[in-house]
């Protein structure tokens, strides 16, 4: 986290109230961003817009209109620039949503690096990526289903595994669970897609 102090320059009226120090936080990884309802609509900006405008939305979000429209032109792009982490790209080792909760029920995404991956699963997941390349919308769906399982119950199982997710077994589980997760948010198969 890199952290900025922005000072007002003019001299208004005194007003004990007013501040005239500002301290910005920029992250500098998904998980520097916080609250988790911040992270998530970070995401969705950053999965559903171009680049350029994806940021200028950060930056909005980041930094108050009234300090913004303070700022210089190059203190902006600054800013800007230390956002480019910010995009939309695969990436293993910085996640932009480990988890999410879909009609009542936690579906967890694979941990970093894929460590938890199964063989069953990454042979289902190349299958369904493959297919999605070449035309079928629907392997997608069946690609967010294989990697975003529900959360195991069972902490004794989750702990001997290292996974926090149920077992995959099949090909029909996946299928069952296509229709359990067709109606979430679609910045959700984009991380998948990744």
């Amino acid at each position: 986290m890199i952290e900025a102090i922005l000072t007002e320059q003019k001299r208004r009226r005194w007003n004990p109230f007013r501040r005239r120090r500002f301290v910005l936080r920029i992250p500098q990884g998904w998980a520097e961003v916080t609250p988790l309802g911040k992270r998530e609509k970070w995401w969705k900006w950053v999965a559903m817009l171009p680049p350029e405008e994806s940021r200028l939305k950060l930056l909005r979000d980041l930094v108050p209109k009234r300090w913004r429209l303070a700022m210089s032109v190059m203190d902006l792009a600054g800013v800007a620039k230390w956002l480019e982490w910010a995009e939309a790209r695969p990436e293993a080792e910085n996640i932009p949503i480990e988890a999410f909760f879909h009609k009542g029920i936690r579906y967890v995404f694979p941990n970093a690096k894929g460590a938890n991956v199964s063989c069953v699963e990454f042979a289902l997941c190349e299958d369904y990526y493959k297919q999605f390349l070449e035309g079928d919308t629907a392997a997608l769906l069946r690609l967010s289903a294989c990697i975003w399982r529900e959360e195991d119950d069972n902490a004794r199982e989750q702990l001997k595994r290292g996974d926090d997710r149920v077992l995959l077994f099949s090909k029909e589980e996946v299928e069952a669970r296509v229709k359990l997760i067709a109606e979430s948010p679609e910045e959700i198969h984009v991380q998948a897609y990744l």
